[in-house]
């Protein structure tokens, strides 16, 4: 097999195993949104984008009202308020299919360089 071949070979396996992949974490991340954080994570991400500022001190809660709160996941607050907002929970579904997807293509970029 002369190298001309093989970069042939080479490129149709790599083409193969990208969509193998990609359909694979489509079929895994299509799902209905099961996450019982995702509402209050939304319910941020609204409250961020309407004051400007990641809040502080948690808003939601009963036993905690007022206390200080650090909201790691703000940013993800905001992706899931926007995409809920525009296209509802299957945009969400959608959303983590995206994900899913993109770093499998990622990773499949990653390894075959």
């Amino acid at each position: 097999m002369d190298l001309k071949t093989k970069t042939s070979h080479s490129k149709t396996n790599l083409i193969i195993s990208f969509c193998a992949i990609a359909t694979l974490s489509l079929a895994i991340s299509l799902h209905p949104v099961g996450n019982s954080d995702i509402f209050w994570q939304m319910k941020t991400g609204e409250l961020i984008m309407e004051t400007g500022s990641v809040p502080e001190k948690d808003p939601f809660s009963f036993t905690r009202e007022g206390k200080r709160w650090i909201d790691q996941e703000w940013l993800s607050g905001i992706f899931f308020h926007i995409t809920e907002k525009k296209l509802g929970f299957e945009g969400l579904s959608m959303l983590s299919a995206l994900l899913g997807g993109s770093l499998c293509a990622i990773l499949i970029l990653g390894f075959s360089s």
